[in-house]
């Protein structure tokens, strides 16, 4: 599991004060941060979060089609 890179999907920055990670249903991640936060500090938040980004990544894994063999 350690093994995993953590990487977002899309970056917004806006004139906010907290970071926040989103999971999308189609397990991409959204990453809202405030202008002044650099990318070194968005990645440790991502990797001290990593736990819970596999997790909400596992539980929209079970909605998508099976696919046929």
């Amino acid at each position: 599991m350690s093994s995993r890179t953590i990487e977002w999907d899309e970056l917004r920055r806006s004139e906010r004060r907290t970071l926040s990670i989103t999971v999308r249903p189609d397990r991409s991640i959204l990453v809202r941060a405030p202008i002044a936060a650099n990318e070194d500090e968005i990645r440790a938040r991502l990797w001290r979060r990593r736990r819970w980004i596999w997790r909400q990544q596992e539980f929209f894994r079970q909605f998508e089609p099976r696919q046929s063999q």
